[in-house]
């Protein structure tokens, strides 16, 4: 082996060498870079210059210094931190990575355009971004925000030192697979809609510790049937008037979803649950607080209530009735000034997907018959 060793170190002091020279920072139009690659000229985007009072910027996707094109191919850690000027920002194409606390502490950003090239939201991205009402990921391959795992919390939106998040609004991509504890913790979000790839929604994912504060509230939320896990107070203290459990993706003659313990709690009532599992899923008698035990429990068929009235949870619900077979449609809405969108309904009038592509609206869900412009499809 000690034949070997002189080459092994030779090649350990290149390797240095092309990493310190790699390491070259510039400026550039008012904003900084790093060589992170200078065999395949790529460059880190790392802010923006000292002194700069600019409040919107588009991110470039190329940069020429000393006469190389580089490719933007990354954001620094940090690049906007504590920037509150900084109200709109444009990421180019072939950026797959929003760093840690890229935009911690700016009070004033209003508006992120990200790319489809975007896969991941880093540790406090968006921490203590206290204007940002919206933000669009729908375009995205994002797979996952954040960690369901054990108690690992996700800071994404919030942290200990910022709990005042101003996000109304998120659009999730058709990709995302999990949703991690505590990602929207404190959000108060009124408009989400679940996607289909969805199957985990983590601990406290969107909650609030007290009655009080802010969370998602919003008079209909659907639980797609692709979800197999609402972990324990995923929607805690959440103002939901109307839940809809959909039939789960694939037929199962044993439980596919496990709804755990104050899942849905909130003091006060609800206006109806319904859930059209052809099993009941596993449930927690304290999924729901007592009085909201009194809404309306709508099942699949008049066969599938003795089923019902005897699985754990589902048999505190004080009325268990068997859905309308009528479809419950008095309309259907397009997008006025973009005639390629469409909304996706069930037969029972359930809205599925809304404002997505009419050529692949129906992408992804389970078979069965559903209206998408005005037809009736099925799938």
């Amino acid at each position: 082996m000690k034949k070997f060793l002189p080459l092994t170190l030779a090649a350990a002091a290149l390797l240095t060498a092309m990493t310190s020279a790699s390491a070259e920072s510039f400026e550039s139009d008012g904003f900084r870079f790093t060589v992170t690659d200078s065999r395949n000229a790529d460059v880190s985007f790392d802010g923006l210059v000292s002194g700069s009072d600019a409040t919107s910027i588009d991110i470039p996707q190329s940069v020429s210094y000393q006469g190389t094109d580089y490719e933007v191919t990354s954001l620094a850690n940090g690049a906007f931190i504590n920037n509150t000027m900084l109200e709109t920002v444009s990421i180019p194409s072939g950026i797959q990575a929003i760093p840690d606390s890229l935009f911690l502490g700016c009070t004033s950003l209003v508006q992120v355009t990200v790319p489809s090239s975007l896969e991941s939201l880093g540790t406090g991205s968006f921490v203590g971004c206290t204007s940002l009402t919206e933000l669009d990921l729908g375009n995205t391959g994002i797979t996952a925000l954040g960690s369901a795992s054990g108690t690992k919390v996700t800071y994404i939106f919030w942290d200990e030192n910022h709990r005042d998040p101003a996000l109304e609004t998120i659009v999730l991509p058709e990709s995302l697979e999990v949703i991690g504890n505590y990602t929207f913790y404190y959000c108060p979000l009124t408009d989400v809609s679940l996607p289909w790839t969805l199957t985990t929604i983590g601990a406290s994912a969107f909650s609030a510790p007290e009655a009080t504060d802010p969370c998602l509230g919003q008079d209909t939320l659907i639980i797609p049937g692709s979800v197999t896990r609402i972990a324990y107070q995923a929607f805690e203290h959440c103002n939901i008037q109307k839940l809809i459990i959909l039939p789960a993706a694939t037929k199962s003659t044993t439980p596919t979803l496990t709804i755990e313990g104050l899942a849905f709690w909130r003091e006060g009532s609800m206006a109806e649950v319904w859930c059209t599992q052809d099993v009941p899923p596993t449930m927690k008698d304290n999924s729901f607080y007592t009085t909201q035990y009194s809404a309306p429990l709508y099942v699949e068929s008049e066969a599938d209530i003795p089923e019902y009235q005897a699985a754990a949870g589902w048999k505190n619900f004080t009325e268990i009735h068997a859905r309308a077979i009528a479809t419950g449609i008095e309309s259907v809405d397009t997008a006025p000034d973009a005639p390629h969108l469409t909304d996706v309904y069930t037969m029972t009038g359930l809205r599925v997907r809304h404002n997505v592509d009419a050529a692949t609206a129906t992408d992804g869900l389970p078979s069965g018959l559903y209206i998408v412009n005005g037809h009736k499809i099925q799938l």
